[in-house]
């Protein structure tokens, strides 16, 4: 009896699972802030990225011993690789909160962590979709979708880096929250860069 053939579209969509989940999670700490609950926070997220980095190990060991995948080998490790920096750019930012001993919040925070949210669905509903790019309906609007949404993660970007430089913050403070909000930015690019692969997975494929 043959063995039954590694399903890499349904892989794809854990890994969006993956993100979503880390992408409330986040948004949970961003809500209800405590600094000192952050360590604990920290460890919580990291179980979701390394079963995030599993699964993505788990896709490279098929892709590595399959004959013919459904779609070419660089596409499913470029997906599987953006997918994964989405995760670890939210877990970034949880480590960079720690390391810069921040105790209080700047309120914009909370309007981005629910546009993460938003992205990381949305490139979720790409991935459900994926397994059938060539018939269905709403791939292509879910991938506009993400695109705009990274607009308005830039638009939110220059307006919150105004606001620190004009705000009377010190040095330090303000070169904390430059980095903090280049990385709160830096998440909604990689969901972007992840409907990109989609889309050019798409145009190879098709």
């Amino acid at each position: 009896m043959a063995s039954r053939r590694y399903d890499y579209f349904a892989a794809l969509v854990e890994l969006t699972d993956m993100a979503c989940k880390t992408a409330v999670y986040f948004d949970n700490v961003i809500n209800s802030f405590d600094f000192e609950r952050l360590p604990t926070s920290i460890k919580e997220i990291h179980e979701i990225e390394h079963a995030a980095d599993h699964k993505r190990h788990e896709i490279m060991e098929n892709i590595a011993k399959e004959f013919l995948p459904p779609i070419e080998r660089e596409d499913l490790i470029d997906l599987a690789s953006t997918i994964d920096d989405v995760i670890d750019g939210i877990d970034d930012i949880m480590q960079h909160l720690y390391m810069y001993n921040v105790k209080e919040l700047l309120p914009e925070c909370k309007d981005f962590s629910k546009l993460i949210i938003q992205c990381c669905e949305s490139i979720k509903n790409i991935a459900k979709e994926f397994h059938r790019f060539q018939k269905s309906q709403t791939i292509h609007q879910n991938i506009i979708i993400t695109n705009n949404l990274e607009s308005e993660g830039d638009r939110l970007y220059f307006s919150i880096m105004r606001r620190i430089f004009t705000a009377s913050m010190s040095d330090l403070d303000t070169f904390v929250w430059a980095r903090l909000i280049r990385s709160f930015e830096d998440c909604c690019d990689f969901c972007e860069h992840t409907a990109e692969k989609f889309d050019t997975a798409i145009m190879k494929n098709s």
